[in-house]
């Protein structure tokens, strides 16, 4: 697997490349920045006494939906421009895309369920563990070396973790409380799994998308996002029938203008990420996570009146500390 993984690291970009215009390349990336670090504050405005008003399922759905119909629109333009055809795929080219379908539909909908478990600051600075996940699996599956500084930044990522956790860790604490640093077991274990599917995700999808480097992105996209689709459609009818058809309102029910708000945003969260990972790497992707713990923490301070604790501020100093060596 490692060798037909390998000459997909180098590709020769399109001509149509972010990077050639630095400036709208650079705005992106800012605006990823704020989308990513602002979900997991949005996340809990949108609760209910410590609780989801509506089902995560019907929320991720959503996202999908927008997501496939941006992409289709973008497409349909970039036809009529440049008179592209639909291309041609063959069935294992089309299934291919199914797998990181389906580890992306289980982390959009864990990590709903992680925010009610840890207050967002927390969430951002341990969700910084991809960078670890990430860069093993690229050592061990893509077989690409990792440099001594990289492994220092790896051990003081996982030392942040222990660090932010052991400050927050509060089993008795209220789920949904966001006014101070938290963190629960079940959402350590949750943020654990979340991270290593994480990495797991990103390495295969930008395997796929520069494997078929001069497949359209949004052709691409929408391949993602069909099997996006019909998994969470799947998910929300079973959360349906789990309540016993109790929860009223059909596939809106419990929704707010701020969960409005986290589907527009995440819809825009993916799309940014296919380019970035398709004309980037996920070391830029890496750059992004990083450079949201600072607008997740302001959020929270801002919005939920979150008290950061000297445990935090020492897991906060050790993240960036960790990420200027990971990138040096």
């Amino acid at each position: 697997m490692a060798h037909d993984l390998l000459p997909c690291q180098t590709p020769r970009l399109p001509p149509s490349h972010p990077g050639d215009s630095s400036s709208m390349w650079t705005a992106m990336l800012l605006l990823e920045v704020m989308i990513y670090g602002s979900y997991s504050t949005l996340v809990n405005l949108s609760e209910e006494d410590g609780h989801l008003p509506y089902s995560s399922a019907s929320v991720i759905l959503l996202i999908e939906v927008a997501k496939f119909v941006i992409s289709f629109c973008l497409y349909f333009g970039e036809m009529q421009r440049d008179q592209f055809q639909m291309p041609k795929l063959a069935p294992a080219a089309l299934v291919s895309y199914a797998v990181p379908a389906v580890l992306y539909a289980f982390n959009n909908n864990i990590s709903l369920l992680m925010n009610q478990q840890m207050d967002p600051t927390t969430y951002q600075v341990l969700n910084n563990m991809k960078i670890a996940t990430t860069a093993l699996l690229y050592r061990f599956i893509i077989k690409r070396p990792i440099k001594r500084p990289q492994w220092v930044a790896i051990c003081l990522l996982m030392v942040a973790g222990v660090c932010d956790s052991y400050g927050g860790y509060d089993s008795g604490s209220t789920p949904g409380s966001s006014s101070h640093i938290f963190i629960t077991l079940p959402g350590l274990l949750m943020m654990t799994l979340y991270c290593s599917v994480s990495g797991v995700a990103a390495v295969y999808t930008e395997y796929i998308l520069k494997k078929q480097l001069t497949m359209s992105l949004h052709v691409q996209n929408m391949l993602l996002y069909s099997y996006g689709f019909l998994l969470n459609l799947a998910a929300f009818v079973w959360q349906r029938r789990q309540t016993g058809g109790e929860v009223r309102g059909g596939l809106l029910a419990g929704f707010s203008l701020t969960t409005l708000v986290i589907i527009i945003t995440q819809a825009f969260n993916g799309l940014i990420m296919s380019v970035v990972m398709k004309h980037g790497s996920n070391l830029t992707r890496l750059f992004i996570i990083s450079g949201a713990m600072l607008v997740s923490t302001l959020s929270s301070v801002l919005f939920l009146g979150t008290t950061i604790n000297a445990y935090f501020l020492l897991a906060a100093f050790i993240v960036s500390g960790a990420v200027y060596l990971y990138h040096q």
